[in-house]
């Protein structure tokens, strides 16, 4: 799966009217589940499997509305990754939450000073990723 930038994006002629998340997630399990629940509710969904795939996506000339983030990943992990977005010129004012099966408040408090915007814990309960995905996405 490393080859691919993008694993599999939810699209359709109407995409550019769609608001676009982005969700970096090594667990496919995580990424078929964030992308089931918010493709449901008109999002289109990008989704990678890897830090370092994500910063390649997030490079190129594309686009997103908000990050969906894990924070334990092989290679480039989530905490990595955050820093990099956030000390880019062109990608630091991107949205991000993070989504982690870490409990512990340092890793939470870390990640909301690195940037991110809130912090959703594994398992992933579809109603609380709604709500917080719609509250940072208002126009």
């Amino acid at each position: 799966m490393g080859e691919s930038n993008i694993l599999m994006r939810a699209s359709s002629a109407s995409d550019q009217n769609r608001q676009r998340i982005l969700v970096v997630d090594d667990e496919k399990f995580a990424r078929n589940f964030v992308q089931h629940t918010l493709s449901l509710q008109g999002y289109e969904v990008v989704l990678v499997d890897s830090g370092e795939n994500a910063l390649k996506y997030l490079q190129g000339t594309q686009q997103v509305d908000l990050i969906l983030l894990d924070l334990l990943m092989v290679g480039l992990d989530g905490f990595d990754l955050l820093r990099e977005i956030k000390k880019h010129p062109v990608m630091k004012d991107d949205k991000i939450i993070i989504l982690s099966a870490l409990d512990d408040e340092e890793d939470r408090q870390e990640t909301l000073a690195l940037g991110a915007l809130d912090f959703i814990k594994k398992p992933i309960n579809s109603d609380e990723l709604i709500e917080k995905v719609q509250k940072y996405l208002k126009d």
